[in-house]
């Protein structure tokens, strides 16, 4: 009977515990500025790719440690079809590559803070980004200045295409967002 208990304690614990860290969805939104007044234009990307180093992980900390996005920059979507046409022609055609990637590369607790490697324009920067973690999404929110990844030319650009639309500036600082959703509950 004791034997009987204990099989069927080692079975209830393990299935307590078999729920393991997979992402659901992922998303990244940014929110860049134009005009003297820095008026806020959104945005995101529709096509984000998310790979775990780890497959699987019972701890949501480790299992997103060194996790890497991959964000297609064709893809960008300010629910503006000319804007997003004009971003992809002018900003991101003159920069090195069509992507942009972000590796999580530390957790850091106590502070709720996280740094995040990103190369954009075949540049890295590692930034530092606030985030909050509820069981079942991590979401972070963070700044970059497109001058730190070389990429005036693409500001220039952008710049230029604005002036014809009757915007007297884009700005070099960026407020980027994103959210990775789980298909369950981690700790």
């Amino acid at each position: 009977m004791k034997t009987l208990l204990l099989i069927v304690a080692l079975f209830m614990g393990s299935s307590l515990f078999a729920s393991t860290c997979e992402v659901e969805s992922v998303s990244v939104k940014w929110k860049a500025f134009q005009t003297s007044e820095k008026v806020g234009v959104e945005g995101s990307f529709d096509t984000i790719n998310f790979e775990a180093q780890q497959k699987k992980d019972d701890c949501a900390f480790s299992y997103f440690t060194m996790a890497t996005v991959h964000i297609d920059t064709s893809t960008v979507n300010t629910d503006n079809k000319e804007r997003d046409s004009i971003l992809v022609s002018t900003f991101f055609k003159n920069l090195v590559g069509d992507h942009i990637d972000a590796i999580i590369k530390r957790f850091d607790l106590e502070k709720k803070e996280l740094s995040v490697e990103i190369t954009f324009n075949d540049v890295s920067q590692t930034i530092y980004m606030p985030y909050s973690f509820d069981e079942k999404s991590l979401k972070a929110k963070g700044k970059i200045d497109l001058l730190n990844f070389s990429a005036s030319p693409s500001l220039n650009a952008i710049n230029e295409a604005a002036s014809t639309k009757g915007k007297e500036k884009v700005w070099s600082d960026v407020e980027v967002f994103f959210e990775l959703t789980l298909k369950n509950k981690c700790e």
